[in-house]
């Protein structure tokens, strides 16, 4: 929200002059449980119910309930938006755009990340009506067909994996990763291929290899002693656990698509089997998969000028708080997100959100 203040003071001053003063300002939002409330009168009651309700991001919900489509459309035109950008949108469409040009801007849920979670738990389910019927699944006869049961697993866990990585290398572990590959550190075989600056040659690399760059990742920052904010307790970044659980799904996967050249069956209880182990290190979070996260508020409490606090929503409209961070993150844009509590003060890693998460599988 840019110039939070302000912008609630002009939406207020906005609504009185399309209501006809403060009086009638009150009275249609008295209509409103959450404006009947609170205590006090004029813009300071207005502000507080504003703030209140954009941070639970139903002002523009409470707005259309009192303001009628002329009303919208009145308020609209008094913030400076024109007869055409109007034209054909709906009461709610015409008071969001009111609001934006106004400067307030009601908190958005980020798009959810395709991290490979949910198409692993789509494989798991139809595995579990296959097995239903019978134990067996025969594959397709392309043995890396993305219609396959095994073709869409082996493409789920990779992403899974990848999504780890590079959202590691982009939270400042990238020299870390970059030791480990290009001096085959902790048993990583270093492979003919250099890291670039980016991190993009990290997308080329497949399950086992993913799987044993992170084991070998997880060795040597334990070496170094480097602490990784989001971790708690004694939680590492691939525990043997995860390791384990994801060299087990490679194992079962290699088995169905390149020994059975894809065109034998696949045994599904075991397969299933494995998938489950992965599902159950997400769900224990021994596999910590960061989430996507949009900041709407930033405001420092006088205490630092380095220092400044936010508050966003996850993908899952989950409300987070984040305390005395050092970066500057730009609001309403979506980031990748993982933090050890919430609240949380610096056991947080924030980075950029790469476009090629949000291609589907």
């Amino acid at each position: 929200m840019t110039s939070t203040t302000s912008s609630v003071r002009r939406l207020y001053a906005n609504l009185c002059a399309e209501f006809g003063g403060e009086d009638d300002v009150r009275d249609n939002l008295m209509a409103l449980e959450s404006y009947q409330a609170l205590a006090g009168s004029g813009e300071a009651r207005f502000c507080e119910w504003a703030y209140h309700s954009t941070e639970e991001r139903c002002l523009i919900r409470d707005l259309c309930a009192i303001l009628r489509p002329t009303d919208s459309t009145r308020l609209a035109k008094l913030a400076g938006c024109a007869e055409e950008q109007l034209r054909g949108l709906g009461r709610e469409a015409v008071t969001r755009l009111a609001l934006i040009q106004i400067g307030v801007k009601e908190p958005e849920i980020p798009d959810r990340l395709f991290d490979g979670v949910a198409n692993l738990q789509d494989v798991r389910n139809r595995l579990l009506e296959v097995i239903q019927g019978r134990s067996l699944i025969t594959q397709d006869p392309a043995p890396n067909d993305i219609g396959g049961v095994a073709g869409r697993c082996r493409r789920a866990a990779e992403r899974l994996l990848k999504v780890i990585t590079v959202f590691l290398w982009d939270g400042g572990y990238a020299e870390a990763i970059t030791r480990v590959v290009h001096e085959g550190r902790h048993g990583f075989r270093p492979g003919p291929r250099r890291l670039d600056v980016h991190g993009a040659t990290l997308f080329q690399y497949d399950l086992g290899t993913s799987n044993h760059l992170l084991k070998a990742l997880n060795h040597e920052l334990r070496s170094v002693r480097v602490v990784v904010p989001f971790l708690r307790g004694h939680d590492e970044v691939w525990s043997q656990r995860a390791f384990d659980a994801m060299a087990r799904l490679g194992e079962h996967l290699n088995e169905a698509l390149h020994d059975g050249h894809g065109r034998g069956p696949i045994d599904g209880p075991r397969l299933l089997e494995s998938v489950d182990g992965v599902l159950g290190c997400v769900h224990d979070q021994v596999i910590r998969v960061p989430r996507s996260i949009r900041f709407f508020r930033r405001y420092e409490d006088g205490q630092s000028e380095d220092f400044r606090h936010y508050e966003g929503y996850l993908d899952d409209g989950k409300r987070v708080r984040c305390f005395e961070v050092a970066e500057r993150y730009e609001l309403h844009t979506p980031y990748l997100f993982l933090a050890a509590t919430n609240p949380s003060a610096v056991s947080m890693i924030c980075t950029p959100r790469r476009a090629e998460f949000l291609e589907r599988l």
